[in-house]
């Protein structure tokens, strides 16, 4: 959960995750890896025993039934972007050639694509390619129309080849 800059206090929305790796730093700290797992909306939270808890509702996209027009074109739009994605990650591969950590990172990447038949989760993994901003991230968050998270994340793609830096 992260505080939201604009009111200052814990966002509505947050994502419970799963630490993947967990490794001690020489210096007391340690290196966390972690991945997403569910979407959440903050109903309410209080501080018990040191800790913040919180009261969450469970969000997810509102998806279009199964053999819909609307479906159709979701997975039209879907697998379209993935090519656009993998164009993405394979110009990116490119420009780090020389850098084995920035590399070894759009590899990674690349080998966690989701099903396209998951497109709430495809979306989220496509959002996430290009490096956003926190208030971004819980942009994304809030959205509960996997079109509209695609689109968002295809427009920042985009962003990144026109001259922004790829991280």
């Amino acid at each position: 959960v992260i505080i939201d800059s604009s009111t200052g206090s814990l966002a509505e929305f947050g994502c419970e995750v799963e630490i993947t790796e967990c490794e001690p730093l020489p210096d007391g700290r340690f290196y966390i890896e972690i991945e997403g797992r569910r979407r959440f909306r903050n109903l309410r939270s209080w501080d018990q025993d040191g800790y913040r808890v919180a009261e969450v509702e469970w969000v997810q996209d509102i998806m279009p039934p199964e053999g819909t027009k609307e479906r159709e074109d979701l997975q039209e739009l879907i697998t379209n972007a993935a090519e656009s994605a993998r164009s993405w990650i394979g110009r990116a591969k490119e420009a780090a050639r020389h850098d084995q950590r920035r590399l070894e990172k759009f590899v990674n990447v690349e080998g966690m694509i989701p099903p396209l038949r998951d497109p709430e989760r495809f979306s989220f993994w496509l959002a996430t390619l290009s490096n956003r901003r926190p208030s971004e991230r819980l942009d994304l968050l809030r959205i509960r129309d996997t079109k509209e998270r695609i689109r968002r994340g295809l427009i920042f793609l985009r962003a990144e080849e026109q001259g922004c830096r790829i991280q």
